[in-house]
C-alpha cells in the first residue's frame, strides 16, 4: 500500500490545505484515543475500579484470558479437524508433561494479546510525538492538550506495563521538549501539566504502593528535564513544592502511597535523572534533610522512599566511586570540600550529632533538633523516639564516612572550627552502645581527620586505650575501630617502627587472660594482621558460643598461619575449632609454598579423618571440602586412601541438601578420586558403582543450562579432571554412564556464560595433552595400520568454543576406531540427530515460560551442533584406515535409521497441523536437524558398507514447509 502524498517527505512533499491538516490531525487524534481507551478498557475489564485506575499484574493476566475464552467461545472448529497432540503413541507423554508444566507458562495466544495490547499503546504514543514534532503549527492548543491528556498521559497513569508506559514517557518527553522549545504561548501546557499533578498531590491524591508514583514520577522527570536550560523556573518550583508536600499531614494506608510518599518518589526520579544535576545542586542540601527528617516517622513506606531518594542523592554531593577500594581518598570529595559547599546543610548535621550527648537518644535531643510538627504527626514515646534518633544518626555517619580526608591547606578558621567541632562530636560517637554507630563514627573520623594529623590523632586513640579504667569497653572498642580504619586507609603507616611498636605495647594488655571480650580481641588481631606482627600469646579459653567468638578464632589462627604455618594447620585440624574462609584462602596460597612431601600426606590424612569424624553440616565440612580440593590438585596421586565411610559421606553431599558450594566442591573431589585411585584401593565393586551413579547424574544435572553457574562451572572442573580416565582406563565404567559425560561435555561447550565455556575448553585440553601417548587397549595390528592417523595435539591456545566442540567430537570418534567400541560414536550420532534437544513428540505445546533460563544463549545453536559434529564424524572415519573401519562394524545404524523413519513421520504431521509461529519455528530447527541427520547417517551407511533404509526423509519444497518424498 502506497503513502498518502501528505505523509511523504522530502522536496516534492505534496502540500496539503492548512484545514484539511488539521481535519486529519484531530481525526487521528480521535482515533488514537478511542485505541487507548479500548485497550485500557479490555486490560481493566476484571478490575472492579475499572480502566479509571491501573489495574494489577495479576488483574491484567486475568483479563486476557477472559479476552481468550471469549474469543474461542466465538469461533467454531472446523469440521474433521484433528488435535495437533493425537500422534498415536505420544498422547500419554502429552498430559504427562502438561501436568509437570509450571504455573508461570503463558500460552502464544496470552504473549500476542498482551503484546497487541501494549504495542497498541506504545504506537499510540508514538505516533502522537511525531505529529507533534513534525506539525506542530497545525495543532491547536486544545487538540495538543487533548492529545497529551488523553493520549500519552493516559497510558502512563493508566496501565502498569513496562513496554507501554516506557514508550509514553519517551513520547512524552519528546512532546515537552519541542514544547519548550518553541517561543510560542504554547509552551506552557508543560508547567500547566505539572502544576496539575502537584496540586494533585497537595489535595491528597493517593496511587497503589507498589507503583512508586511511577505515571507521575515519570511526567515530572520528562517535563523538567526535556529542555533544562531553558525551563529551570520549572524546576526550582516544582523541587520546592515537592519539599512542601513531604511536610504535609497524611493518614497511613498499607494499600496506597500517601502525596509525602509520592513527592519523595517522584524527587527521587529527578535526582537520579543525569540533565539534572546541575539545577539540582542548590536543592540537594534541602533534599538530604528532607530524608533525615523521613527517617524518624513510623511510616515504613516514607521511610522506604527516603531511603531511595537519599541513596541517590547522596553520591551526587559526594561523588561516584571511582576505584573499587572502599577505603580510598579517591573515592570521595574531601571533608572540607564538603563543609564549604554545603554549609546549611552541615550545620543540621553538626546540630544532630551534638545533641546526641555521648550517643545516648533522648526524647529531649530530639526535640532540640527536630520541628515540633513531627513530635505531633508521629505520636511517638520516648523510648520509640530514642530509636528514631538512631534512625538519623546513622544515615549521617554513612554520610561522613563516604568523605575522603583533606589537607591543612587554604583553609580559614571558621572552617576549621567547623572540622574541629564534627571531630569533637565524632570522638564521642566512639562509645555509643550501638554497634554500627561505633563502626561508622570511626569511618567518619578518619574522614573528618587531616592527612597532617594522622600521627596526631593516632597518639590520642592510644592515650585513650592506655587508661583502661577511664575509657568504657564501648569507647575501647570504637577507638581500636577508629586506629583499625586509619590503617586501613594509610598502608605505608606500617612502615613507621616506632608508631608501630607503640600501638603493639599498648594493646598488648587486652590480649590478657583476664580481657574476656572476644569482640575486642578479635580487633585486635585484626589490627596485628595489619601491622604484619606476630604474637607470643596462646589462644584464650573463651565459650564458642560468645559474639566474636569466631572472627577471634579466625584472626588468632590467620596470624599463627602467618608465622608458623605447618604447627598451626597441624593443631587447627587436630582442634575442634573450624577454618573460616579468609584462613582457608591463605591457607591454599602457603600449599603452593610449602612442597614436603610427608607433610602434604599427612595433612591429607588428617583432612580425610576430620571428614570422618564430622557430623555432615555445611559449617563443618565445607572447609575440609575446600582444602582437599587445594590439596589434591597440587599432588599427582593420592596420598591417603579415603574410608568408605568418608565415600559415604561425599555422596550425601554431592545431593545438594547442604548448600550449593558443599554440593560442587564434593563433585571435583570425587573427581580427583576417580582420576587418582587405583582399581585396587576400591572398596568393592558396589561401592564404585554407586559413585560411578552419582557422579554421572549429578554431572549431567549440573551442567543443564538452568542450573546455577557455580554448578556449571562445578561440572566444567569435575569432567576436565576426570572424563578421560572414565571414558578410558575404566573398563567398568556402564555405557549410560559414559553417555551423560559426553551429553555434558557437549552442553557446557555451548553454555552462555563465557567462565564456563573456557573452562569447558579445558577439558577438550585435558584429552590432548597425551591422548597420541595412550595406548592401552589398541592392538598392534591396529597401530600399525594408523600411522597416517593424524593425532597431533593443538597447542594450549584457549579454543574458540565452536572448534573445541569440533575437536572433542574427533577424540571421541578416533578412540571409537582404535578401540573398535562404537558405543560412543552412537552417543555423538543422538546428539548430532537431536535425540537429546529435540522432542519431537512435544512440538505441539504452545507454551513458553515468562523466565525461562538460557533462552539468549547465542553459543547455543542446534543446527550448527548438528553440523559440527556431523563434520567431525565423518572426516575422523574418512582419515582413519580402512582396515581399521571395516574390522568391526556398528551394529546399530539400522535401528537409528528406523528411529529417524518416526521422526520424519512425526514432524510430517506436525508441519501439516500446526499453524501457530513458535511452532512453526520450532519446527523449521527440528526439520532442519533431522535433514542433516539423514545426510550423516547416509554416509555412514557408505562408510561402514551397511545399508541404511530411510523411507521417508524430509526435503524443502518452495510451495509449503515441507513434504515427504519416498526414496
Amino acid at each position: 500500500m502506497c503513502s498518502p502524498p501528505w505523509l511523504s517527505s522530502g522536496a516534492q512533499a505534496i502540500a496539503v490545505p492548512f484545514e484539511d491538516m488539521q481535519d486529519i490531525l484531530q481525526r487521528l487524534t480521535d482515533l488514537m484515543v478511542q485505541m487507548v481507551e479500548f485497550m485500557l478498557s479490555k486490560l481493566a475489564c476484571v478490575s472492579p475500579n475499572g480502566s479509571a485506575i491501573a489495574p494489577s499484574f495479576a488483574e491484567m493476566g486475568a483479563a486476557v484470558e477472559v479476552i481468550i475464552k471469549e474469543c474461542e467461545g466465538s469461533l467454531e472448529e472446523p469440521p474433521g479437524a484433528q488435535p495437533a497432540t493425537s500422534h498415536g503413541g505420544h498422547e500419554d507423554t502429552q498430559e504427562q508433561d502438561e501436568d509437570n508444566y509450571e504455573d508461570n507458562s503463558l500460552s502464544e495466544d496470552h504473549m500476542l494479546i498482551l503484546s497487541c495490547c501494549w504495542q497498541t499503546l506504545k504506537i499510540c504514543c508514538t505516533v502522537s510525538s511525531m505529529c507533534v514534532s513534525q506539525w506542530l503549527n497545525y495543532f491547536s492548543e486544545v487538540l495538543l492538550e487533548k492529545v497529551l491528556r488523553s493520549v500519552v498521559v493516559r497510558v502512563l497513569t493508566g496501565t502498569r506495563h513496562k513496554g507501554a508506559i516506557e514508550g509514553a514517557r519517551t513520547a512524552y518527553s519528546q512532546i515537552c521538549q519541542v514544547l519548550l522549545n518553541t517561543n510560542s504561548k504554547i509552551g506552557q501546557l508543560v508547567y500547566k501539566q505539572v502544576r496539575e499533578i502537584l496540586d494533585q498531590l497537595r489535595e491528597g491524591v493517593r496511587t497503589s504502593v507498589t507503583r512508586r508514583a511511577a505515571g507521575m514520577a515519570m511526567m515530572i522527570q520528562a517535563a523538567c528535564g526535556a529542555a533544562p536550560q531553558t525551563n529551570a523556573l520549572l524546576i526550582n518550583e516544582t523541587i520546592i513544592s515537592l519539599l512542601s508536600i513531604t511536610e504535609t499531614e497524611y493518614e497511613e494506608k498499607s494499600t496506597t502511597d500517601s502525596p509525602p510518599v509520592l513527592a519523595l518518589h517522584v524527587l527521587h526520579s529527578l535526582v537520579s535523572h543525569a540533565p539534572l544535576a546541575y539545577h539540582l545542586m542548590y536543592h540537594i542540601p534541602a533534599i538530604t534533610a528532607t530524608c533525615l527528617q523521613a527517617f524518624t516517622t513510623d511510616s515504613w513506606a516514607l521511610r522506604n522512599a527516603a531511603l531511595q531518594l537519599y541513596a541517590a542523592a547522596v553520591p551526587r554531593m559526594v561523588g561516584q566511586k571511582k576505584v573499587r577500594e572502599d577505603s580510598s581518598t579517591l573515592n570521595s570529595l574531601t571533608a572540607p570540600e564538603f563543609l564549604f559547599r554545603h554549609p546549611v546543610l552541615v550545620d543540621s548535621l553538626l546540630h544532630l550529632l551534638s545533641n546526641s550527648e555521648d550517643a545516648r537518644e533522648t526524647h529531649q535531643s530530639f526535640s532540640h533538633f527536630m520541628d515540633m510538627k513531627m513530635k505531633e504527626r508521629t505520636g511517638c514515646k520516648n523510648e520509640q523516639l530514642s530509636i528514631k534518633i538512631s534512625s538519623s544518626i546513622v544515615p549521617v555517619l554513612s554520610l561522613v564516612a563516604r568523605l575522603s580526608p583533606g589537607t591543612e591547606l587554604q583553609q580559614n578558621k571558621e572552617l576549621n572550627d567547623t572540622l574541629s567541632k564534627f571531630c569533637q562530636v565524632t570522638n564521642r560517637l566512639l562509645g555509643s552502645p550501638v554497634y554500627t554507630i561505633r563502626r561508622l563514627s570511626s569511618l567518619a573520623i578518619v574522614a573528618l581527620t587531616p592527612v597532617e594529623q594522622t600521627h596526631f590523632y593516632i597518639n590520642n586513640i592510644l592515650h585513650v586505650l592506655r587508661i583502661p579504667e577511664v575509657a568504657s569497653t564501648n569507647m575501647i572498642h570504637g577507638n581500636l575501630f577508629a586506629l583499625k580504619s586509619f590503617l586501613q586507609t594509610y598502608p605505608k603507616l606500617i612502615y613507621d617502627q616506632h608508631l608501630k611498636d607503640n600501638i603493639v605495647a599498648t594493646l598488648s594488655w587486652l590480649m590478657e587472660a583476664n580481657n574476656k571480650c572476644p569482640i575486642i580481641d578479635a580487633l585486635v588481631l585484626n589490627i596485628f594482621i595489619l601491622l604484619q606482627v606476630s604474637i607470643t600469646v596462646d589462644m584464650k579459653p573463651l565459650d564458642p558460643f560468645q559474639p566474636g567468638m569466631a572472627e577471634y578464632l579466625q584472626n588468632f589462627t590467620t596470624i599463627k598461619i602467618e608465622h608458623n604455618f605447618k604447627d598451626t594447620v597441624e593443631k587447627v585440624l587436630l582442634s575442634e575449632h573450624e577454618l573460616e574462609d579468609p584462613c582457608i584462602e591463605h591457607v591454599i596460597d602457603s600449599f603452593k609454598i610449602h612442597s614436603d612431601g610427608s607433610w602434604r600426606c599427612k595433612i591429607e590424612a588428617l583432612l580425610w579423618q576430620r571428614l570422618e569424624d564430622k557430623p555432615i553440616i555445611q559449617r563443618a565440612l565445607l572447609p575440609i571440602m575446600k582444602l582437599l580440593c587445594a590439596l589434591l590438585e597440587f599432588d599427582d596421586s593420592l596420598n591417603c586412601v579415603p574410608s568408605e565411610k568418608c565415600i559415604k559421606k561425599l555422596l550425601i553431599l554431592l545431593q545438594g541438601c547442604y548448600g550449593t558450594k558443599a554440593a560442587s566442591l564434593t563433585l571435583v573431589v570425587i573427581a580427583h578420586i576417580f582420576n587418582k585411585l587405583q582399581d585396587n584401593q576400591w572398596f568393592g565393586n558396589e561401592v564404585k558403582s554407586d559413585m560411578f551413579f552419582a557422579f554421572s547424574k549429578t554431572i549431567s544435572l549440573y551442567s543443564e543450562p538452568a542450573s546455577t553457574d557455580d554448578y556449571r562451572l562445578a561440572a566444567s572442573k569435575a569432567l576436565k579432571i576426570s572424563v578421560k580416565g572414565l571414558l578410558y582406563f575404566h573398563e567398568d565404567v556402564d555405557s549410560a554412564y559414559k553417555e551423560l559425560l559426553i551429553v555434558a561435555c557437549t552442553k557446557l561447550l555451548q553454555d552462555e556464560d563465557s567462565n564456563i565455556r573456557d573452562s569447558a575448553c579445558q577439558i577438550v585440553f585435558s584429552f590432548l595433552d597425551s591422548d597420541h601417548a595412550n595406548e592401552r587397549n589398541i592392538s598392534k595390528q591396529t597401530l600399525l595400520d594408523m600411522k597416517n592417523f593424524s593425532w597431533q595435539p593443538h597447542s594450549k591456545v584457549l579454543l574458540h568454543p565452536n572448534l573445541a566442540l569440533l575437536e572433542f567430537a574427533k577424540i571421541i570418534v578416533r578412540r571409537c576406531v582404535c578401540t573398535s567400541d562404537w558405543s560412543m560414536l552412537r552417543v555423538i550420532w543422538k546428539i548430532c540427530s537431536g535425540q537429546y534437544n529435540c522432542n519431537f513428540s512435544l512440538l505441539y505445546m504452545s507454551k513458553s515460560s515468562l523466565f525461562e533460563s538460557h533462552t539468549m544463549n547465542s553459543y547455543e545453536e542446534p543446527k550448527q551442533l548438528s553440523q559440527t559434529l556431523a563434520k567431525a564424524m565423518l572426516d575422523t572415519l574418512a582419515e582413519a584406515p580402512a582396515t581399521v573401519v571395516q574390522n568391526s562394524i556398528p551394529n546399530w545404524l539400522q535401528e537409528e535409521g528406523e528411529i529417524l523413519n518416526k521422526n520424519g513421520e512425526i514432524l510430517g504431521k506436525l508441519a501439516s497441523q500446526q499453524t501457530q509461529l513458535a511452532t512453526q519455528k520450532k519446527l523449521f530447527t527440528a526439520t532442519s536437524i533431522h535433514i542433516i541427520a539423514l545426510e550423516t547417517l547416509l554416509s555412514l551407511g557408505n562408510i561402514f558398507n551397511i545399508p541404511v533404509n530411510l523411507s521417508s526423509p524430509i526435503t524443502w519444497n518452495s510451495s509449503c514447509f515441507c513434504t515427504l518424498l519416498d526414496i
